[in-house]
This record gives structure tokens, sequence and C-alpha cells, in this order.
């Protein structure tokens, strides 16, 4: 086996060694990939949250050197710089939850470090730490994404798709969870059967056959729903409501949460 580092802002996991392959996941930048196979250019890896998928060599680089400190990017838009200079050329983008070397912090600017040993800087603001101590937090971290196109595999503000948005609002608030709907809905804690019983930050899930959750989206209470389908959006699972999806009411499984030892405030 051989550890690789992501490279690149984000690199998309295929379903088999091929461009034109289904998108199955991403991982973001400075996360660490173990790999088993290498086939057409690609690699078949493991993820941090151990995905695996097939990820293009060309996104990725050989990890060969340790960091200290790390800070884990938390504002939807950013980007390292050459320089620290905001006018100056930008030489990375970031996405919430990728996390970044440390080196040096000075007048609201961090020096950090990328795995192909360039150096660059980031605004300090991006990697401003949120605290989630209850779960009015944990629903703020989720409205940032509001409008955020859905995008299948995806897990990044360039396009999110309903389980992938779950997964790095939970990491934002310093929980990690599985990757799939179904995998959140395998480890979650129960709540309740009733649509209307889900309390902010508890988890809707949904199955088109009964059989398989296929869709998950975040609760804000009342019956409403924060979700990636189409876009990140809200809608109602509660009839009479505005915003009320029918489909989401029929296909409705349960409710179930990650936050029980949250507060509600």
């Amino acid at each position: 086996m051989t550890e690789f580092i992501v490279n690149t802002t984000y690199a998309n996991l295929y379903k088999a060694p091929d461009f034109k392959s289904e998108m199955i996941s991403q991982a973001l930048l400075w996360e660490k990939l173990t790999a088993f196979e290498k086939r057409n250019d690609f690699y078949l890896v493991n993820t941090t949250d151990n995905y695996q998928g097939w990820v293009s060599e060309t996104q990725i680089i050989a990890s060969g050197f340790s960091v200290k400190d790390w800070k884990q990017v938390t504002s939807v838009a950013g980007a390292i710089y050459e320089r620290a200079n905001a006018n100056g050329m930008i030489i990375r983008t970031t996405t919430p939850g990728c996390r970044i070397p440390v080196l040096e912090e000075r007048k609201g600017w961090t020096k950090t470090k990328l795995p192909d040993r360039a150096y660059g800087w980031i605004k300090s603001t991006i990697t401003k730490e949120s605290p989630c101590l209850n779960r009015g937090d944990f629903i703020k971290l989720a409205k940032r994404f509001l409008g955020i196109p859905y995008v299948w595999g995806g897990k990044t503000v360039y396009g999110f798709d309903c389980s992938g948005l779950v997964q790095i609002v939970h990491q934002l608030a310093g929980i990690n969870i599985r990757r799939d709907a179904w995998m959140q809905y395998e480890d979650a804690d129960f709540v309740s059967d009733k649509p209307d019983a889900a309390q902010p930050g508890d988890l809707y899930f949904f199955s088109k056959d009964q059989k398989r959750v296929s869709h998950v989206g975040i609760a804000l209470g009342s019956g409403l729903i924060l979700h990636a389908r189409g876009y990140v959006r809200i809608n109602s699972v509660v009839s009479g409501q505005k915003d009320y999806d029918r489909t989401l009411e029929k296909d409705f499984v349960g409710i179930k949460a990650f936050l029980c030892k949250l507060g509600a405030n």
C-alpha cells in the first residue's frame, strides 16, 4: 500500500478507473489517501472516512513529510495566494472541511504549505473556528450552504449531494460521520418515526422503495428540512406548509441524529 495526499482543491473519486465513470465522492485538499492498486493512470484508494474509489494520479502526490499545526477551513469561499496580497495570484482555492498547515500568522494572513511543497498565504478569517455548542449553532452552519447546486457525489461548495452536505456540516461541528445516506442511517441514534417530531439538527431519512435509504436532510424544526435536491434548499415534510414536498412525506423512513448530547438553544 502507498500513501498519497490530495494536491487540488478536491479530487473526484470514480466508480471505475475512467473519467467517464460515475463520480461517487470527493476527497479534499491535503486529505490522506491509501492506494491499493493502479490502473489506467488511476489509483484505487481509501479516503480518511474509509470510502473507496478511483482517483486520477494527476490530482494526488506522494506523502513524504509531516505537518505539526493544522487548521480547518470553515469559510464557504477561500483562496490560497502566492503572496499575502488579495490582489495577487491564486494558486489554490479551498472548500469547507479541508485542513491546511499553519506555518506563520501575520496581520490577518496565515502562511501555509501545499502538498507539492509550494508555499502560499490565506486570509486568517477562512479558518475562523465556528463553535457548535448547541443545535442553533449547528443550523447556522448548515444554512451557510443554501443555494449551492446539487452534484452527485459532491461534498464541496462547488456542489453537494444530500449525504455529502450532511457529512460536511457535521464535520464542521466536530462530529465525524460516514459518507452515504444509508451509512448515516445505520450509525445515527433513533429519534422518532413521526415526521413532525424532529428537533433542529436531527436528520430526516427517506427511501423510494422503503428498503434502502437513499436521501437525507437536516431538520430545522416544525417539519422543515434543509437538504440537497437540485440545490441546497428548504422544504417541508408536513402537508399544508409552505414549500411542502409530497415526495418527501411519501418516502419518509424515520428521524435519527448524531446530536443527541447538544442543547436546544
